[in-house]
C-alpha cells in the first residue's frame, strides 16, 4: 500500500446513534419519581412561603443564588449518572447494551456468591434454599415436591421442639413472638422457605433457633409451667360451674318453699273467713265487699308453679246470687253485672269506671285462660270457659255505657 493512495477508513469507524429505545430500568424509574417528588415539594414550599407573605425565606433550590427574588433564567440541573449512561447508551448503540448486560451479569454472580457463602453457614443443614447456588451440589428441588414428601428433618438445633407440645409465646430477651416461623411444637410443614424471607426475618429466625437450642431446659420449664397453669384454670372453671349449679338448685328450693308458705297462708285465711261468710250472708249470695279480696286470694293461691283444683263456685262471678253453674251463666246480664259492680264500687269507695276496667282485665280470656282456667276441675272447665266469655262480652258493653 503506497502513501500516495491512502485507504479511507472513516466509514468503518463512524459511530451513529442507535434508534433502538432501550427499556427503562426500575432504578431509572425510581430516580425519575424521586426527582419529580423533589420538584413538587419545592413548588409546594415556595407556594406556602408566597401565601404567607415570605415571612420565612422560601427554600433554596440547588444552584440558586442568595437573592430572595427568583432568577430570570433558572440554571439547568446537570444530568445524573443514570441519565448520562442512558444518553451514552443511545449514542453507542449495541456496544453500551452489551457492556451493561455484562455488568449486570457480574453483579448477579457476586450476589450468588454471597448467597452461597451464607448458605454454607446455614445452621439448618443441607437445604437447597437458593437453587443452584445452595450447598446441594447444584440440585434444586421444587417446593411442591418437597411438601409432598415426608418433609425435611428437624433443624440442627433439634430439641426442645420434639420434646414438648408447645413453645412459650414470648421471651423478654427479644421482645417478639417466637411463633413467627415455628409451628406449635414441631415443624409439620418443614423449615420455612429462607429464600422468601427478608433480611430482618432471616435474622430473627436464626436468633430464635439459636436461643431455642441454647435454652432447651428453660423452654421445657416454661412449657411445664404453662401446662400447670392451664390445668389450674380448667380446675377453677369446673369449680365455678359446680358452684353455679348449686346456687341455682338452692334458689329453686327457696322459691318452692316460699310458694308453699303462701299457699298455706291463703288456705288458712280462706278457712278463717268461711264461718263469717256463712253467718253474714244467706246461701247462694255473692258478697260485693269480698269481690276484690276473692280475686286477690285466687290469683295469690294459684301462681304459676303448681296447679290447684278449682270449682265453678270458686270463681268470683260479678253477680249477686250464685245458683247452679248453668243458671249462674244465664244470670250474667248487663243489668245484673252493672248492679253488682256498683255495689262493689260503693264498698271499695272507688270509681265505677275503675272497677269495670279491673273486672274486664281479670275476665279477659287470654289472661284468665293462662292463669286460672288450667286449675279448674275437668268436669267444670267448659262451663267456666263459657261463663268467662259471656262475662267478658257483658263487661265490654258496660265499658261503653259508663264512659
Amino acid at each position: 500500500m503506497s502513501m500516495d493512495n491512502p485507504v479511507d477508513l472513516t466509514d468503518d469507524y463512524e459511530v451513529r446513534p442507535s434508534r433502538i429505545k432501550l427499556k427503562t430500568t426500575k432504578t431509572e424509574k425510581a430516580g425519575k419519581i424521586y426527582r419529580r417528588e423533589q420538584r413538587r415539594f419545592c413548588r409546594e414550599q415556595e407556594r406556602i412561603s408566597r401565601a404567607n407573605g415570605y415571612a420565612l425565606s422560601p427554600p433554596r433550590k440547588r444552584g440558586q443564588s442568595e437573592s430572595i427574588s427568583p432568577p430570570r433564567n433558572r440554571p439547568r440541573q446537570p444530568p445524573n449518572q443514570y441519565e448520562q449512561e442512558h444518553d451514552q447508551g443511545e449514542w453507542m448503540g449495541g456496544y453500551a447494551r452489551r457492556a451493561r448486560e455484562e455488568q449486570e451479569e457480574r453483579e448477579w454472580e457476586e450476589k450468588i456468591k454471597w448467597m452461597t457463602d451464607e448458605a454454607e453457614h446455614d445452621p439448618f443443614g443441607d437445604y437447597p434454599t437458593f437453587g443452584y447456588a445452595g450447598s446441594s451440589a447444584g440440585v434444586h428441588i421444587p417446593s411442591r415436591w418437597r411438601e409432598a414428601a415426608a418433609g425435611p428433618p428437624f433443624p440442627s438445633f433439634g430439641p426442645p421442639f420434639g420434646l414438648f407440645g408447645r413453645m412459650p409465646q414470648t421471651f423478654p430477651q427479644f421482645g417478639h413472638n417466637l411463633h413467627s416461623h415455628y409451628a406449635a411444637g414441631s415443624f409439620p410443614a418443614g423449615v420455612p422457605s429462607l429464600g422468601s424471607m427478608t433480611e430482618e426475618e432471616y435474622t430473627t429466625f436464626i436468633r430464635e433457633g439459636l436461643y431455642a437450642k441454647q435454652h432447651a431446659s428453660e423452654l421445657r420449664e416454661a412449657e411445664r409451667r404453662r401446662q400447670k397453669m392451664q390445668e389450674r384454670e380448667i380446675k377453677r372453671e369446673k369449680m365455678r360451674e359446680q358452684r353455679e349449679r348449686a346456687e341455682a338448685k338452692w334458689r329453686y328450693q327457696q322459691e318452692k318453699e316460699e310458694y308453699e308458705r303462701r299457699r298455706q297462708r291463703a288456705e288458712a285465711r280462706e278457712a278463717k273467713d268461711r264461718p263469717r261468710r256463712a253467718h253474714s250472708a244467706p246461701a247462694g249470695t255473692n258478697d260485693p265487699a269480698r269481690y276484690s279480696a276473692r280475686w286477690t286470694s285466687l290469683l295469690d293461691v294459684g301462681g304459676e308453679v303448681e296447679a290447684t283444683s278449682l270449682k265453678f263456685s270458686d270463681i268470683p262471678w260479678p253477680i249477686n246470687h250464685l245458683l247452679s253453674p248453668q243458671d249462674t251463666i244465664n244470670k250474667v246480664t248487663l243489668s245484673n253485672v252493672k248492679a253488682f259492680l256498683q255495689a262493689v264500687s260503693l264498698e271499695s269507695r272507688e270509681d265505677l269506671k275503675k272497677v269495670v276496667r279491673e273486672a274486664l282485665r281479670n275476665f279477659h280470656p287470654d289472661r284468665f285462660h293462662s292463669r286460672t282456667l288450667n286449675r279448674v276441675r275437668g268436669d267444670e272447665k267448659e262451663l267456666v270457659k263459657e261463663g268467662v266469655e259471656k262475662v267478658c262480652r257483658v263487661l265490654n258493653d258496660l265499658v261503653k255505657e259508663v264512659r
